[in-house]
């Protein structure tokens, strides 16, 4: 759509997609004012620093749990950014020497060493360099607000309005009042900033780098953010208004549409049923998950239940939390993954010894053989669910054939415990596994002859398979698993699976989004998990598709070299189907 002439009209990157219209309300966060004081002791303040740092970790973590239930646990792992941060010995070492040197106070040490690193983060050619500035910003600003330096002014007008910034911190975007919020529209920033990555997990439209004269658009101004297109339109004349206005409608009648078609089964146009599950980490989602049509729980994390503690979860409190679970479920199918924690994740019970390479070290069922008490514990109270439900156990982070037969022992010898004292349990309980590492995908048809199911983890499997640190965002941006050589991990592992006589799913992020959903399907995946809100779009990207016209899709997609070939395959071929 072009507006008129006269239209003031602003341009950006899209960020994420969707149409918004409603007033314009500038967020304008308030102004640092750090007074540079020169102080006697010193000592004094460093041990101010170390304080503000544990508090603003716990901040954090708090604010992580809080998105991990109300967003999703994708969105949540943004705030491992922040946690790396607080937590870089180098950067917190040059405050200390700075605050030293110059005898300030540490509020004036925090600003001029951080705004230091966030300058040559800012002067990088690299955009996933520049979008962890923000990152810096939002840390510096959590330990001023710690130390007494600052306070957040972000309150909103009453009516729903699209907020106008120059920038925005991912903690302020995630507080703020969602039922105000119609969409972001950024002049700074891009499409991998986290704010980004938050407004695509929130559902709302946003459009950044809109560049300077977002400063002139007025508060009260009738925008139209059409974030697909990347623009925004101040005070468009009558006839363009209705023309988006008709477009949102359509739209919403669409999302409608999949809303209530949604707790029909998925059956492609040739009669095949692919079965549409949700991952999630809460009792709400959970409920939220049967609203938007999931047919089960295909992965169900624990990990928030053992984290921001001091001791871990009883084995009668994780039994209530699996129960009530599966109570919602009503007879729905609940896979439960055991504790995926680990030396990037500490908990203080646990007492871990810090790991240069957390991903590569004890976590999943390497810390369940570390601590066997730990995860015996889990099982008993996923045994203890009791009669007539369909549970499922699924182990994460496992590497050998060696490990399933231990996991497979582990789980019989505990439900028999169990029954030898007369405790009701599950009628049965299947055992999987997830497959994340390269190694598993290799023997899938080994594996699948041990195990009940299989569950293709694709944002570990990705991250193993290109050596890529996802929580490292100066390579975070290479982890595409859409690679080709991820996709034929998942290809091997869908057939070992199936010469074995194991049933086979994805749960990764690739499962629910728009390419991922027709390319896993032509692969042979007939089980699909995903975030709750994701479900009633994939049901009818399903019944769009024909079988045969996704295997070729997938045969193809298998044949190209590259990443960046691959999706623009599927975007013409998804173009091509509409």
């Amino acid at each position: 759509m072009v507006p008129t002439e006269h239209t003031l009209r602003l341009v950006g990157v899209a960020a994420s997609d969707g149409i918004a219209i409603g007033p314009a309300f500038h967020l304008r966060p308030q102004r640092l004012h750090v007074q540079r004081r020169e102080v006697v002791d010193v000592a004094g303040e460093i041990v101010r620093l170390g304080d503000a740092r544990r508090s603003a970790r716990a901040e954090l973590e708090a604010l992580q749990a809080y998105v991990a239930t109300t967003v999703s646990v994708a969105e949540a792992e943004i705030f491992e950014a922040h946690l790396v941060f607080l937590d870089d010995p180098t950067l917190f070492d040059d405050v200390e020497a700075y605050c030293r040197a110059q005898r300030c106070n540490v509020e004036a040490a925090l600003v001029a060493i951080f705004d230091g690193y966030k300058a040559v983060l800012l002067d990088s050619d690299d955009e996933l360099f520049r979008a962890r500035a923000d990152d810096l910003e939002d840390i510096k600003r959590r330990l001023l607000r710690t130390l007494g330096g600052e306070h957040d002014g972000s309150a909103l007008p009453a009516e729903p309005c699209v907020i106008l910034a120059d920038d925005l911190l991912p903690s302020t975007a995630v507080q703020l009042d969602r039922s105000r919020l119609l969409g972001f529209g950024l002049a700074t920033g891009g499409p991998t900033s986290h704010v980004a990555i938050l407004a695509r997990g929130l559902g709302l439209p946003a459009v950044v780098g809109l560049g300077d004269g977002l400063a002139a658009v007025p508060d009260g101004a009738t925008l139209v953010l059409d974030a697909g297109a990347g623009m925004l339109l101040v005070d468009p004349p009558e006839e363009t208004l209705q023309a988006y206005q008709v477009r949102v409608a359509v739209d919403r009648e669409r999302r409608a549409l999949e809303r209530a078609a949604a707790r029909h089964a998925a059956r492609t146009r040739d009669g095949t049923t692919i079965a549409v599950l949700a991952n999630l980490s809460s009792l709400a989602e959970a409920e939220e998950a049967i609203a938007c049509g999931a047919e089960g729980v295909g992965l169900l994390r624990t990990e928030l239940l053992f984290m921001d503690r001091a001791t871990a979860p009883g084995e009668d409190e994780q039994l209530t939390l699996y129960r009530q679970i599966a109570d919602v479920l009503d007879g729905r199918p609940l896979v439960i993954r055991t504790l995926d924690i680990g030396g990037d994740k500490p908990v203080p019970y646990l007492r871990q010894p810090p790991e240069q390479n957390p991903a590569l070290g004890v976590r999943g069922v390497r810390l369940g053989r570390s601590e066997p008490e730990l995860l015996r514990a889990q099982v008993r109270a996923i045994w203890r669910i009791g009669p007539g439900r369909p549970v499922k156990v699924m182990f994460p982070m496992v590497t050998s054939l060696e490990e399933v037969r231990w996991l497979r022992s582990l789980v019989a010898e505990v439900g028999a415990e169990l029954r030898e004292r007369g405790t009701p349990t599950l009628d049965r309980l299947d055992v999987g596994v997830m497959v994340e590492v390269p190694a598993l995908a290799m023997l899938a048809d080994h594996v699948a002859r041990l195990v009940d199911f299989m569950s293709i983890g694709t944002n570990d499997l990705t991250q193993y398979a290109l050596a890529v640190d996802r929580t490292n965002a100066a390579v975070s941006g290479i982890g595409d698993a859409l690679h080709p050589a991820v996709l034929r991990l998942i290809a091997q592992t869908v057939r070992g699976a199936r010469a074995g006589g194991a049933e086979i799913s994805v749960c990764g992020e690739l499962a629910g989004s728009p390419l991922g959903v027709p390319l896993l399907v032509g692969l042979g995946v007939e089980t699909l998990s995903m975030s709750p809100s994701l479900i009633p779009a994939a049901k009818m990207a399903i019944r769009e598709l024909a079988l045969t016209q996704a295997r070729a899709v997938a045969e193809h997609a298998l044949s190209l070299a590259t990443a960046d070939e691959v999706r623009h395959y599927l975007e013409l071929s998804a173009r091509s189907r509409s």
